[in-house]
């Protein structure tokens, strides 16, 4: 009997040694940590502090949406050139 509690206190004092399984569970999905997080309402758009609770509205009166610039055509095969 004493041989099985002892096992058993050695055990738990291995797993207790190792560090808490809670830790490794953390959110790892970004590599950059933020206390802050964009909101878009309607057309408008927040930055709100997740930490304190402060709100801010962003101006996007002179916002443009990202373009890229078109390919070059030449290189580009048609379905209608299979044929």
């Amino acid at each position: 009997m004493k041989k099985m509690v002892f096992s058993i206190v050695g055990l738990a004092a291995l797993t207790a040694a190792t560090g808490c399984m809670a830790v490794s569970a953390t959110d790892n999905s970004r590599g950059v940590k933020s206390t802050r997080e964009v909101v878009a309402i309607g057309n408008e758009v927040y930055i709100v502090d997740t930490r304190t609770g402060d709100v801010r509205k962003l101006d996007i009166s002179n916002a443009k949406p990202f373009s890229t610039p078109a390919a070059d055509s030449e290189g580009e095969v048609k379905a209608s050139d299979m044929n």
